[in-house]
């Protein structure tokens, strides 16, 4: 930042659907009450991708952060511009945070490991709020108490400022795939052959489908469908190390590309309760 102006603390989303970067549908504001308080600081704020820093003066004999001693965290809105944002991220459906009303709740004082701003592995587990239709409020309790470690704060216990990396984590969805390989005339019978996972790059876990056999589609056409044995990911971009393709019995049969897995081919699945499987549909 110019003028003088040296990061103090910045906060971001980042989610394992996008690769393990900021999370692109969620955005950060501060709320009118911490606008207030940036302004009595003289401290500037922009956004960044995923999320929003927070910078301050490096020399400023008027309001120097060792004279800051509010009780009131800053506090910033999370706004989200995907409905279906839940649909590719990894949750707990039983847990009542995330199907509560009201906003989900960040905290530097989760204690966290790393900057991060819930526990390990439980980004919900933070309970709700009201902030005025938001996706989630995000509370940085700025200064370090008397008597506590610094870890956890952007100033402090002597005023001295010190940036901070706060980080919120969200993973991707992760559930069972189903292809439904059908024939592309009314008739016809199911096509016959084999799932294959082509691998282009070697380590990582075996990934299997198993045949279920032929079972009708909702308009009647046969399909043989086979499913995954275990869950695999949702990627906005999908992981071109492996590849997917049904392979026709026959000698003449060429192996046809099957399309990767998207939260607009998610389905109930009835076997896991309230969870989600991918149901893809290919002719062939």
């Amino acid at each position: 930042m110019n003028g003088g102006y040296r990061p103090l603390f910045d906060v971001v989303c980042l989610h394992g659907y996008f690769g393990g970067q900021p999370c692109a549908p969620l955005r950060m504001r501060p709320t009118p009450a911490c606008r207030r308080l940036l302004d009595r600081y003289r401290l500037a704020w922009c956004e960044v991708p995923g999320g929003v820093q927070v910078s301050y003066p490096s020399i400023d004999p008027l309001v120097p952060l060792s004279a800051f001693n509010e009780s009131e965290p800053f506090t910033f809105a999370v706004e989200n511009s995907d409905p279906a944002l839940l649909s590719y991220t990894d949750i707990d459906p039983a847990l009542p945070a995330v199907t509560a009303a009201g906003a989900h709740c960040f905290d530097n004082r989760a204690g966290a490991a790393g900057g991060l701003l819930h526990p390990p592995g439980a980004p919900f587990g933070g309970g709700r709020a009201d902030a005025a239709g938001a996706w989630g409020l995000v509370a940085i309790h700025a200064r370090s108490p008397q008597g506590t470690g610094d870890g956890a704060y952007p100033i402090g216990a002597d005023g001295t400022p010190q940036q901070r990396h706060y980080r919120i984590v969200l993973a991707e969805r992760r559930c069972i795939w189903r292809y439904h390989v059908i024939g592309s005339a009314r008739g016809q019978a199911a096509p016959a052959g084999e799932l294959v996972v082509v691998r282009r790059k070697a380590g990582g876990a075996a990934v299997v489908f198993r045949p279920l056999g032929q079972m009708a589609t909702v308009d009647g056409r046969m399909a043989t469908v086979f499913e995954s044995e275990q869950p695999l990911p949702l990627l906005a971009v999908p992981d071109r190390s492996l590849a997917f393709c049904f392979r026709p019995d026959g000698p003449h049969g060429t192996d046809v590309a099957l399309p990767y897995a998207s939260p607009a081919t998610l389905a109930a699945d009835p076997r896991a309760g309230q969870g989600l499987r991918a149901d893809l549909y290919f002719f062939v």
